[in-house]
This record gives structure tokens, sequence and C-alpha cells, in this order.
């Protein structure tokens, strides 16, 4: 079975998760050691080789005679050319293993070292070195367009990470759009040059910048922090893209204990990821590696049936940390995607297209015991036509969204899982036909939602792939909890007309639910009968939609302070004189490791996402709505929109209405003033509004942007 067969099943069923099942039995053990090598090495343990490549090219000749290999690496730092494997019928399934000596032991690294003695004094303190490569800027359409995302190249000095600055300006220039689902859409646009910022003009402390160019020549800069001890500094820079290509089928295959970091690859994961998958494959294991600091995605799976990833990080990627593509039978177990998406929100885009983990189309998957922490975007999102996935035991924090379920019938079982301070929603499903959310403990304190459920009409390509057969929204036993500040508990939309088939079998059901906000007031939503939004109290919550066509129902709740231990310090746990002793419930009160709160915060500070963590700034006025300077069509399909904001904003939201009410929604930093969209529904009269935020709330909406009746 693979990811795209779409399978529909009533309820989530574990035991079709067995995730990879692999016998380590070996023909071959090749030795690398570059400390002890020598010109005769034959990979014996006596005589191992110097470097990955050379290994992984013997061991490319052995699984293609049907011999299982392991590759056995000692410790060591590995800065190596790209490899790439070509396996026959045999070699797809012959076993082969890559294997460092210990965990962290053996760094696999995307950059060379720049020794400190070769950068030479340029100005205002700032220092240069020659630079050969050429990676020039990628983008597709549906991304950002602010330039320095979409530049490949990174900078570490002792160890820590500059923010890049643009030398080299481009101008950004749409190719031809029709419409998604046409394959011309899937290549980049284009970059022109338009001219040359002097160093010293665009590098301030700590920061970096390239000069691809020769008539620019060819170099790059940095601006090093105020008391850095330069001539002993330890600097490097990334240069490679990739490591590992598999062409074609490769089956039974395992890394093992090793840390991926420093590459230099793009959002252009098929050609520039650390590991590019071949066509297909089955029984592949990821055990106890890091993938750390990497320019774009950490991983990204593709066409892979029974797969496990375990006790494995994919943190500080400025891309997603893991991305997934028509997987099946998966196995995702005590793994991290922490602080990622940096690059990704440096160009504006900070709810779309990349995520912690973003998972498409993949079936059968358990992801367990893991976090999913401080990504500038969503942190677990599994977007478009999922089946059977269940989350337990999990925990999400300080994401934009931190568990997303998007378009897909399920089902879905999220289990004993604690989601807390999310920006914008603690959990959130969007034209779901399946999920049941159990034992899960909500907590923000901040102007976000702890979770809402939501439908409409939705008729792109995506959506028009399967029928999406609404069954139920199940949340039982959770506990929803607040602090002092605003927060919506939860809420319920469906944007159907109450003619619509759909409409009639959309709901969503609580029951045994615990809620609790320190101010007893409007802390639910949803939807009347006119699709109008009503927010209500606990009181009235608990009546259900009596004008709705088929009302939602909340069984038994209770409304009680949890009184939790230290929320702001991350310990979940039930203080001494909590009302919940004692009460038989199967809730994850849980103390997680405070030190996340330092890392968030220091993460935060460096990329420059102001996520506020457990308190919210104050602002004291609202923002002013957007300022409109263009919207027009591109191609057909789609709009470019141009806006001015008011700096007093957090950020932009940007609703798709069509009959009066909201459709699509996307987000932005105030960092970005433009961005391309397509239609969702080209039959429906649209209109795009937009709106500004702060703590205080949304502004007023602008005026229409601009009406869609049809396609040009």
């Amino acid at each position: 079975m693979t990811g795209k067969e779409f399978p529909v099943l009533e309820s989530t069923d574990e035991s079709r998760i067995n995730g990879a099942t692999i016998l380590e039995e070996f023909d071959h053990i090749l030795h690398v050691n570059a400390r002890i090598s020598s010109l005769s090495a034959d990979g014996s343990k006596q005589s191992p080789f110097a470097n990955i490549k050379a290994a992984l090219a013997q061991a490319d000749t052995l699984i293609n005679q049907g011999r299982s290999v392991k590759v056995l690496i000692a410790e060591g730092v590995y800065r190596e050319d790209a490899i790439t494997l070509r396996p026959n019928t045999q070699g797809a399934q012959a076993l082969l293993v890559i294997e460092g000596a210990g965990k962290g032991k053996v760094v696999i690294s995307g950059s060379d070292e720049f020794a400190a003695k070769e950068w030479k004094p340029s100005v205002d303190g700032i220092r240069k070195h020659s630079w050969k490569h050429s990676f020039g800027n990628f983008a597709y359409f549906w991304e950002g367009h602010t330039l320095v995302s979409h530049r490949s190249e990174q900078v570490f000095v002792n160890g820590k990470p500059l923010r890049q600055k643009i030398l080299e300006n481009y101008d950004y220039r749409l190719n031809a759009l029709d419409n998604l689902s046409t394959p011309k859409d899937f290549v980049p646009n284009e970059w022109h040059y338009s001219h040359f910022t002097k160093p010293q003009a665009a590098l301030d402390e700590g920061t970096f910048g390239v000069a691809e160019k020769f008539r620019n020549g060819k170099k790059i800069y940095i601006n090093p922090m105020r008391g850095l001890d330069f001539e002993n500094a330890y600097i490097e820079v990334s240069v490679r893209k990739s490591f590992l290509t598999i062409v074609g089928e490769k089956n039974n295959m395992i890394l093992r204990n090793l840390v991926f970091k420093h590459y230099a690859n793009s959002t252009d994961d098929t050609n520039t990821g650390i590991i590019i998958f071949g066509s297909k494959h089955q029984n592949f294991l990821v055990d106890a590696c890091d993938f750390l600091w990497n320019s774009g995605y950490g991983i990204h799976f593709r066409n892979v049936e029974k797969l496990t990833v375990k006790d494995s990080c994919f943190n500080y990627n400025g891309a997603s940390g893991i991305g997934m593509n028509a997987c099946s039978d998966v196995i995702l177990d005590n793994i991290e995607t922490n602080f990622n998406c940096w690059k990704v929100f440096w160009g504006g885009q900070i709810d779309w297209y990349t995520a912690g983990a973003k998972i498409h189309e993949t079936n059968d998957l358990l992801y367990r015991n893991s976090r999913c922490v401080g990504n500038t975007c969503p942190g677990l999102w599994f977007d478009i036509h999922c089946c059977n996935i269940i989350v337990r035991d999990s925990f999400s924090a300080w994401n934009t969204r931190n568990i997303f379920i998007e378009l897909a019938n399920g089902p879905y079982l999220i289990d004993r899982t604690v989601s807390v301070f999310a920006k914008h929603y603690c959990f959130y499903t969007s034209i779901v036909g399946a999920a049941r959310v159990q034992n899960c403990l909500f907590y923000n304190n901040s102007y976000a939602t702890l979770a809402e459920v939501i439908w409409f009409l939705r008729e792109d390509e995506h959506a028009t792939r399967q029928k999406i057969e609404t069954k139920y929204h199940s949340f039982e036993s959770n506990l929803f909890a607040s602090g002092n500040y605003h927060t919506y508990l939860l809420g319920d939309r469906n944007f159907l007309p109450a003619n619509n088939n759909n409409h009639r079998d959309y709901n969503y059901h609580g029951k045994h639910n615990i809620f609790y906000h320190p101010h007893q007031d409007k802390n639910f939503y949803y939807l009347n009968g006119k699709r109008e939004f009503v927010a209500c109290n606990f009181v009235e919550w608990q009546k259900g939609k009596q004008d709705y066509h088929n009302p939602y129902s909340e069984e038994v709740p209770t409304w009680v302070d949890p009184r939790l231990s230290d929320p702001a310090g991350l310990d979940f746990s039930l203080a001494a004189n909590s009302p919940l002793h004692g009460q038989n419930l199967n809730l994850p009160f849980k103390k997680f490791d405070s030190g996340m709160v330092d890392k968030a915060r220091e993460f935060f500070a460096w990329c420059g996402w102001d996520h506020n963590l457990t308190i919210p700034r104050q602002a004291t006025m609202l923002p002013q709505p957007p300022r409109i300077i263009s919207a027009r069509f591109i191609s057909k399909t789609h709009v470019l929109i141009e806006w001015e904001n008011d700096p007093i904003a957090d950020g932009v939201v940007l609703d798709n209405e069509w009959d009066g009410v909201y459709v699509w929604r996307n987000e932005f930093s105030t960092q970005v003033n433009r961005t391309i969209l397509s239609f969702c529904n080209i039959t429906s009269p649209q209109l795009y509004k937009m709106y500004s935020y702060n703590s205080l709330g949304y502004s007023e909406k602008t005026v229409p942007i601009i009406p869609i009746t049809t396609v040009l």
C-alpha cells in the first residue's frame, strides 16, 4: 500500500502500524576511520577507508551482488562530497547499514572550516574571504518572496550561527501559472539581478553576506560580534547541498548514530536534500540520528513503506525538520522537531507549506513520545489525505498551530498529548472526516484559541482528489485551561450552507471535558444558523446550537480550576491543592524540561520571531488594517497582492470569502508585504479581505481587495 491509495477506515487501527522490521545480519562490515587510514585501505578494521564515500562506493558494489553490508564509521567530523547509490535488482533488497561509532560521535557536515587567518580585513571591522560557490536563489511560486529566505549559505562562528544579510539584490519575476494541477506550476520562478549593496552598509554585528558574482568580487563577508577573539575563532561555512542520493528502489536500509548538520540545501528538497530518496523504499530505519542547523529541510521522506524513525532530533533547520510524502506504515518514536523554519520565516510565510513535521498523503502512522517545540510555523501538521493517524503521549509548544490536521477522511486519534502556548491554535482541524481527541491537556495564555474545528467548501486540486465524508469530531475527557489572558477555549465553525449534505453530518461532540478560565465570560464560539460568529459562555455552550441545523453536543462537562503546578515553567503536574486529585483521570499531568523555555527564548531572539513565549506582549491600541497598494491578476487563476503594514501590528491575516462567508485563511509576519493567491472556488463569487492583529485583537477589515466572479 502507498500513501496515495487513500484507504477509508471507520476508526484508527494500531494493528496496521508496525514500522520497519529488519534482521541485522551482515556478509561484510566496512570500516571508516580518517585518523588511521592508509593508501592501501581495504575497509577492514585494520585498514579502514579514510572517508565515507570510499566505503559506500564499495558497499554499492557489494549490495548489487546481493550481499548485506554494514558501514561502521569511527568517531570524527566527516566533510564529504555528495554520494550516489545506484542499486540494481539485488541491491534493492540487500541490507545496507550506515552506522556511527556512538550517538553524537560521528558528524557528517555540509560545512568546511574557513580558518580565521584566511579572512582579510575589509572596512568597519568587516572580514572577507574568497568565495567559489554560486548557489543562487530558489523559490517555488507559493513561497514568500523575501530574498534572504531563498539563499542557502550559512556561517557558524564558534558553533553559533550568524544571520544572513543580502548584498546582491534581485527582483522576483513569476513564470506563467495556470492552475495547481499543471506540472509547470512546480518549477522555480526567476530572480533578476538589480544591484549590489556594499557590506559596510548591509552588515551589522553578528551577520554575514555573500557576493557570488564575479563583478562583485566573489567574496563572503562577516561582521563579527563585538568582543570576539577573531584570530582564535573557529569558523565554518556551509558549502555542500547533499550527502546521499538514492537512484531507483532501495529497501532494507538503516541510518544509525549519525549527525547531519550545516548543509546548504534549499526548499528544492527533491534535488538538494541531505538524503534524496529514490522511487520506492521499504523497511527504512533512522535510529539515533540528528539533523541540525541545515539551511533547508532536515529530511524529507518520499515513497517509503515500513518506516521507523526513533530517538532522533530534527532541530534548527531553515525549513521543516521532517517532511513526508506518500509513505505508509510509519512509526515516529521519541523524536524532536524543534526550532525549525527560521529561514522560511524570514521569507514571511509563517503558516503555510512548512512545519516542524509536515506529513502528506501518508497512511498508518504512529507518532508517540515525541516533542514539537518552538517552530516559527505549525508544529505537527498532517496535510492532505492522511489516514489512520495516531498521536500519543507527546508534547507540542510555541508553534503557530501546535497540532494541525487538514483535508482528510482520517481517522485520527490524538491521545494523552500536551499542547500548550501556541501562537494561534493548540489544536486545529480543517475539513476532516473523523477525529477523536481524548485525555489531552490544552493550555494557553494569549489571544490564541485552544482548539477549533472548521468545515467549509473547498474545491481546489487537493480537495477534489478524494471526497471527504464527515463522520465525527469527538473530544472526550480533555482539559482546556488558560491563564489570565483572554483565550477562547473551544470553537466550532461550520461554514457550509444548511442545504449542503455534509452540513447535516458535521458535528462536534464533547463528553466529560474539563474547562477553566479565570474569567468565565465568552470563552467559546460557534456559527449560528445564519453562519454568524457567536461567542458564548460556559452555560450557553452546554446548550448546543439550538438555532443550528444540526447542533453540536457537550455532555457532562466540568468547569473547575485544575491548579496546575507551574505552567510557565512547563510543569503541568497537579499542585498539592488541586481539586482534580483522586478523580481517576487519565490526563497527562506531567512536568517537562523547563530548560526548553530558555532555549526557545534564545532561538526566537536570534531569528526575530516575536512569539512572546508564555506571556504575550501587551499592546496599548489596536493596529490599523493593512493599506492595500495593489492587487492584480498575474495569470488566469492567481492574484498578486501587495500592501503596507501598521508598525504596531504583530501579524497580518488575509481571508478569502465567498457568498459572504470565510473560506480560506493565510497568515503572514509583518516582514511580508506581498503574496500570490490561487482560488479555492473559482466558480463562486469571492472577496479577499485583510486584517492586522496584536495582543488586543484584530483590526477592522479592509475594504474588499478584489472581487473575483470567474477566471479571466
